[in-house]
């Protein structure tokens, strides 16, 4: 793997690591050189799973291990196709704490270095340009018995004290512009310029055979398209780890409820201490009206005549088709959201990407979906299921 990142699209690919961090410890890098680079991230709960894509012209350069042709690719059955992937994995911290914000950045190269678990080599092929000056070397230097074995200890010791050179690894390289220093001649109008480069080294671990999915039931979903700020809006209020979204497509009004653990259903055997933290807890709400969201798509003709025939868990709620109520995460979604207000589009007159949930009804994972110039994003969070939750949560006010 070996890929640029322009200045351009520098700050939106620090907004994606900046996502990753607040959702899952490990970050998982997969790489293609015709598909482009995906970056993935699990919770330890396994109750948020997001995802970013970048397309081969997200890159100022996009180079693989050895670039195919796309015949050959063609005739590729998929194991074979394997070969020219790249996956690893690294904690997420440490790719974070490197991809801060700096000064005078021009570019950002990524390159991946050492051998798998297979002992497949991952480093930049440089083969055709070192041949020539070992052949001319080695006419002038006869490869002596005594450096053979000389080599040959080195090589003994480095596998025994499992040296992190033959590991795999990751190297970022900054390209940035030197600042200027003030010159004892003022009146000279122009400024030298020239660039450093500062390297940073990560080793990661082999992914190969590790895979992160989700089912999350694209067909019949229901869908709200609107900028990342509105949601914000709704959420910023809220001082709970966990909000109650309830969607109410008869008043057409979309309210969001600061949600307390004692709101679930049976979550609390004494009915009078239940009342009590109940009535002690902060409650907010916000709300808005559907007229506010750019695209308002809720599906109202589900029908429920084989609901009685499926289990418990993947039965519709009563009022599937006037309301329905998701509790998740704030702080995974918030993160989402931040990072679709800190990338631009030119979709929205305010500039920023506009933000797509998708839902079904309680129990089922929610979907929160952005993409740009040669990149999209999505967010996939489980919900509490529909018969968890007390009635007293999105009840209808006259």
């Amino acid at each position: 793997m070996d890929v640029t990142i322009p200045l351009s699209n520098l700050k939106r690919f620090t907004a994606s690591l900046t996502c990753l961090s607040k959702i899952g410890k490990d970050l998982y890098i997969s790489f293609d050189p015709f598909d482009g680079l995906t970056l993935s991230s699990l919770n330890e709960a396994k109750s948020a799973y997001a995802k970013f894509h970048f397309e081969c012209g997200f890159f100022e350069k996009c180079l693989g291990l050895t670039m195919p042709t796309t015949a050959t690719r063609q005739h590729d059955d998929e194991e074979d196709t394997e070969q020219w992937r790249y996956v690893c994995r690294v904690p997420v911290r440490s790719v974070h704490s490197i991809l801060r914000p700096r000064k005078g950045v021009l570019s950002l190269r990524i390159r991946s270095e050492g051998h798998d678990d297979s002992g497949k080599h991952f480093g930049v092929n440089r083969k055709n340009k070192d041949d020539n000056k070992r052949n001319n070397a080695n006419e002038k230097v006869p490869y002596s018995s005594r450096r053979r074995k000389r080599k040959s200890r080195e090589e003994a010791t480095r596998q025994e004290n499992n040296d992190p050179k033959d590991k795999m690894m990751l190297t970022f390289e900054y390209c940035m512009e030197r600042i200027p220093l003030p010159t004892a001649n003022k009146q000279s109008t122009t400024a030298i310029t020239a660039t450093f480069t500062a390297l940073h080294k990560i080793a990661v671990t082999d992914a190969h055979g590790i895979t992160l999915s989700t089912s999350t039931y694209r067909k019949s979903r229901s869908e709200i398209i609107a900028p990342p700020k509105l949601w914000m809006r709704l959420l910023d209020p809220l001082k709970t780890q966990e909000v109650a979204l309830t969607i109410d497509d008869a008043l057409k009004v979309v309210t969001a409820t600061s949600f307390h653990p004692s709101q679930e259903q049976g979550g609390e055997h004494n009915a009078v201490l239940a009342a009590t933290r109940l009535n002690a807890v902060l409650k907010t709400e916000t709300s808005t009206g559907v007229e506010e969201f750019d695209e308002y798509d809720y599906r109202n003709n589900r029908r429920g005549e084989k609901n009685d025939e499926l289990e418990a868990e993947e039965r519709m709620p009563e009022e599937v088709n006037e309301r329905v109520i998701l509790v998740f995460s704030i702080k995974e979604a918030k993160a989402m959201l931040h990072f679709c207000s800190q990338t631009n589009s030119a979709h929205h007159n305010d500039g920023d990407a506009l933000s797509i949930l998708s839902f079904h009804w309680g129990g089922r994972p929610i979907v929160i979906e952005t993409d740009g110039d040669y990149f999209s994003a999505e967010l996939v969070l489980a919900t509490l299921h529909h018969g968890m939750i007390s009635s007293s949560i999105g009840s209808r006010r006259e």
